[in-house]
């Protein structure tokens, strides 16, 4: 997680080592890892509690998505007089989202039927 936070500091903070927003970027890192569980086990209530080593980008890219719509709550566009609004999915883009594929697992049967 430590470099997570610091490509997180970079991107965001522009400057590694400025720890001001290290607590707000593990809970954006962990609010992320909640919903890759969510999009790659759509099917299971026991969660593995590491996310595989091959989507720790995607989870940090995801943590910094989160970061930056904080403030917007998800609004992508917003209009006065006639009250348009639209919103992501989650805050997060389509993008991001589609790059994950949900894990699919087939029934077994506990009993042998002959």
């Amino acid at each position: 997680m430590d470099n997570q936070i610091k490509e997180m500091r970079l991107t965001i903070l522009k400057d590694i080592s400025d720890q001001s927003k290290d607590e707000t970027f593990e809970l954006m890192l962990n609010r992320a890892k909640s919903m890759a569980f969510n999009i790659l086990y759509p099917f299971q209530e026991i969660l593995p509690t590491t996310l595989p080593n091959r989507y720790t980008y995607w989870q940090t890219r995801c943590a910094i998505e989160l970061y930056n719509n904080l403030n917007t709550e998800g609004f992508t566009s917003y209009s006065e007089n006639q009250l348009n609004w639209t919103k992501k999915t989650d805050g997060l883009s389509s993008s991001l989202l589609s790059e994950l594929m949900p894990f699919a697992y087939t029934p077994r049967d506990t009993e042998y039927v002959s």
